[in-house]
């Protein structure tokens, strides 16, 4: 249960930034004759309340999967995995179109999460510690 809260708050978090990083770079690169053009990105009042909920919406869709990856795995090992991958891409994707980055975000978290699954390091369970650190009690 407390393994399933740590991935959860890493998903809101994760998520949280994503959108943040999704709206900065989408007012950024907002062409010349949009009407926002030049506006500070939450200079908008409905801005951070929409960007919120479709965060949480994300944090909540990216869960089961980021669990089914995570549950066996060491979290921070992951995230410095996961995070570097999304993170640029979100960007660079929204750059382009904004419908590439915001597709481009979810499928870029669910190629991060397998990478993890795939190659993230194994916490230690603890048959395993109670051998390190009493090596000879079975003999």
């Amino acid at each position: 249960m407390k393994k399933a809260l740590k991935i959860f708050a890493g998903c809101m978090v994760g998520a949280f930034v994503t959108a943040i990083a999704f709206v900065v770079t989408m007012t950024l690169s907002l062409p010349k004759s949009d009407m926002a053009h030049g506006q500070m990105p939450f200079q908008d009042p409905l801005v951070f309340p929409i960007m919120s909920m479709g965060a949480g919406i994300a944090g909540i869709v990216v869960f089961p999967f980021a669990y089914l990856a995570l549950r066996t795995k060491n979290i921070i090992h992951c995230a410095k995995i996961a995070f570097p991958l999304v993170l640029p891409a979100t960007v660079i994707l929204t750059i382009c179109d904004i419908r590439y980055g915001l597709c481009g975000s979810f499928a870029s978290a669910i190629l991060a999460l397998g990478l993890c699954a795939l190659f993230g390091r194994k916490e230690s369970a603890p048959n395993n510690l109670r051998r390190i650190l009493r090596p000879y009690e079975d003999s």
